[in-house]
């Protein structure tokens, strides 16, 4: 199957001109047309959609349009226009390809919802709006569905098990950074990376501590890559509050390899807790998970008894 992302910015004026800037990097999944106070003349809609190009979704359509299609951007017009419109298709008809004339179907459902009636058609393309569920990163269990809310820019995944995280992507029960290898910038004596990924973090327990510098971190290998949706960080079992501070003003982000590009997890602001939940902004797949401390201007340790990642 082949996607092709498609940012439309499209501005209508009565006399029904159309103009199209296809970089705009601000546009809104879908915003319905409303008319500016300054001018009633002009109205203005945005929308981010996805083509799906020799597909179509096989459904009824909510309504089906002829007249004036010429091209498929027409159509995504309507859709935009149109309050239950979700999706469309911009079909070849032989009668109309004649006068170069195109068939819009305008649709008020996805494929997410009706993933049987997503097939091929050679000629016609399928557009979407762009959601989180479009990426195969939302919801990577093979059984899993993924249904999206357009009206929040939210999603749900339906999971095959209870035992499934909201991603459907790792089992709660699985912390997939248990004894996998664990490096650090500096070791502050005998507190070895180690002590963060051995499963022991109650009282008493060993941790591991960075040596003192403005930007210490600590790296998790977790031998291959897996999808990473938010991390248990258990401070050293303490009630020295400067010693559960060390934990703030940390980025987490992941990556593939040794120097390639990070990707941001999420930060860790000031905190003075035991146990902290960070929760990645989006599901990540990735091999290394890295916690960096940001430079605020003075030497600090990093000591944690353990990191957890699912």
């Amino acid at each position: 199957m082949k996607i092709r992302s498609m940012n439309l910015f499209f501005g209508i004026f009565l006399r029904i001109s159309l103009v199209i800037l296809p970089s705009c990097c601000r546009c809104q999944q879908i915003r319905r047309l409303s008319t500016l106070q300054t001018n009633s003349s002009v109205q203005y809609g945005f929308a981010n959609m996805v083509a799906h190009v020799n597909h179509i979704l096989d459904v009824t359509p909510i309504q089906v349009i002829t007249s004036n299609i010429t091209s498929n951007s027409n159509c995504i017009v309507h859709c935009i226009n149109f309050d239950t419109c979700t999706s469309t298709n911009v079909v070849v008809q032989n009668a109309l390809a004649s006068a170069g004339h195109l068939e819009c179907q305008l649709l008020g459902t996805d494929r997410f919802r009706n993933s049987t009636s997503f097939v091929e058609q050679i000629g016609s393309t399928h557009y979407a709006i762009s959601h989180d569920c479009e990426w195969e990163e939302t919801c990577i269990n093979p059984n899993h569905k993924c249904i999206p809310h357009y009206d929040n820019e939210t999603y749900e995944c339906l999971c095959p098990f209870q035992t499934y995280d909201e991603h459907c992507m790792n089992e709660l029960t699985e912390n997939m950074a248990i004894h996998k290898p664990v490096l650090m910038a500096k070791t502050y004596g005998s507190n070895y990376g180690s002590h963060c990924t051995d499963g022991e973090f109650g009282p008493g327990s060993s941790f591991c501590t960075t040596g003192a510098s403005k930007n210490e971190w600590i790296q998790i290998d977790l031998g291959s890559r897996k999808i990473i949706t938010f991390l248990i960080l258990h401070n050293r079992h303490t009630e020295d509050l400067n010693l559960l501070r060390r934990l703030s003003q940390t980025d987490i982000n992941v990556f593939d390899s040794p120097g390639n590009n990070q990707r941001f997890c999420t930060h860790i602001g000031d905190t003075v807790t035991l146990v902290y939940f960070a929760q990645c902004t989006k599901p990540l797949l990735a091999r290394y998970v890295k916690l960096s401390q940001l430079d605020i201007g003075s030497r600090r340790y990093m000591s944690l008894a353990e990191i957890m990642v699912y």
